[in-house]
């Protein structure tokens, strides 16, 4: 159960931010965190919670606030996320590069069907 919960936690939106925000903020606070990640403070504080559950954050106590810091663990895994999305963001340009070029070479090369053609004549006359 526990490892479902996690494999569950990064494959949603809020918790992949709110770790991703804290590693650019090095160290934070929740409310921060919620404003970054444009969500509530509870909802947060619960995305927090769960990352200290399973060492990923730490705490430590500032006055009268408490810090959130990635632990080593949690920085290898927002390291890895990173890595994830840079990875699917350049296979996505590829992809786009690729549709680009296929809808150029029927245009180019009129490799695409002729029906296209005659039907823009009917629409000029």
């Amino acid at each position: 159960m526990a490892q479902e919960y996690i494999e569950q936690l990064f494959l949603q939106e809020k918790p992949t931010l709110a770790l991703l925000a804290i590693e650019d903020c090095v160290s934070t606070y929740t409310a921060e965190i919620a404003k970054i990640i444009d969500s509530t403070f509870a909802h947060t504080t619960n995305i927090v919670s769960k990352f200290k559950e399973y060492g990923i954050v730490e705490f430590h106590q500032s006055g009268r606030k408490k810090e959130v810091r990635l632990t080593a663990y949690g920085l290898r895994i927002a390291q890895m996320l990173k890595e994830f999305i840079q990875m699917m963001e350049s296979d996505q340009k590829s992809l786009d590069v690729g549709i680009k070029l296929n809808i150029t070479d029927v245009e180019v090369n009129g490799n695409g069907n002729d029906n296209y053609n005659d039907s823009a004549d009917e629409v000029d006359l």
